[in-house]
């Protein structure tokens, strides 16, 4: 459970819980893809679409900022 800067709250769950975990700092797809694979190795290849997925789905939330 994260609180967006507007106040509200969201439950992030599975391919979410991942990308944010490691958005310590800004990165392109691909680099949030490796930094997963990087933490979580057991779990393979870290694959676009549900990353992609999964950002658009935070940046919906105001959790993160596309560019």
């Amino acid at each position: 459970m994260v609180v967006a800067p507007t106040g509200q709250r969201s439950r992030i769950t599975g391919t979410g819980a991942l990308v944010w975990m490691v958005l310590a700092e800004p990165g392109t797809v691909s680099q949030i893809g490796e930094r997963i694979e990087e933490s979580w190795p057991h779990l393979g290849a870290a694959s676009e679409f549900p990353v992609v997925d999964a950002v658009r789905t935070l940046s919906g939330t105001g959790l993160v900022h596309l560019r």
